[in-house]
């Protein structure tokens, strides 16, 4: 198993564990949302394959009174065209998995429904060509390590559900076919995700004690 992969697998893990409960009694919040979207790969690493769908799982962490989020995002990419391969024309498949660590901040101006945001950090990513021919099919991958930076615009609809926007930059360096290849590259998706947490989990304030009346005056 890959570095990146381990990375994906221990990163899913804490995904689905989610935050302890100690740490939930004390108004955790959180976001996690779906991706969907394109990247777009260096031309000349990856013609024909430089232009990917994506999918991808973005996720925040934030803990009480922390000015900014832990983000684990999990992207998965790929594209399938015709490409000279063993034998003659065939096909090229290329893959990159992506795992970005890093920061994240989010505002809410006004308290609105609008929350844009911000973020970056560490980028490991794997990259994978494959090209299929009449006389058979070669593979390479290799895994490199790198940063990213990315923000987008979310819009809070009814209770927890957002919609919203997401654009990143990543670069991590490869080595595929004895050729040096950039595995990060540009993206940009919609992003469907939930919020929780904050005011949502906070406890109510507790009942102000009833203020003892004024003694009334003495008679003269």
């Amino acid at each position: 198993m890959s570095f990146t992969r381990r990375l994906l697998v221990a990163v899913l893990g804490a995904v689905v564990a989610g935050p302890p409960p100690a740490a939930a009694q004390e108004a955790w919040q959180g976001d996690v949302g779906l991706l969907l979207g394109g990247r777009r790969l260096n031309r000349q690493d990856w013609e024909p394959t430089e232009r990917m769908g994506q999918l991808g799982l973005v996720t925040s962490w934030l803990p009480p009174r922390w000015p900014v989020a832990l983000a684990g995002d999990l992207l998965f990419a790929g594209d399938d065209a015709d490409a000279r391969a063993p034998g003659g024309l065939g096909e090229q498949r290329g893959r990159t998995t992506e795992l970005d660590l890093g920061v994240r901040k989010t505002w809410r101006p006004g308290g609105g429904a609008f929350r844009p945001y911000l973020g970056g950090g560490l980028s490991f990513i794997t990259g994978r060509i494959e090209l299929a021919g009449p006389a058979g099919t070669v593979t390479d991958e290799d895994d490199g390590a790198g940063l990213w930076v990315g923000g987008g615009l979310g819009w809070l609809v009814g209770k927890g559900f957002e919609l919203g926007l997401d654009a990143r930059l990543s670069r991590a360096r490869t080595r595929l076919f004895g050729d040096n290849k950039n595995a990060g590259g540009g993206s940009l998706g919609v992003l469907l995700g939930y919020h929780w947490g904050g005011g949502e989990l906070a406890a109510a304030p507790a009942p102000a004690a009833p203020t003892p009346a004024a003694p009334a005056p003495a008679a003269p």
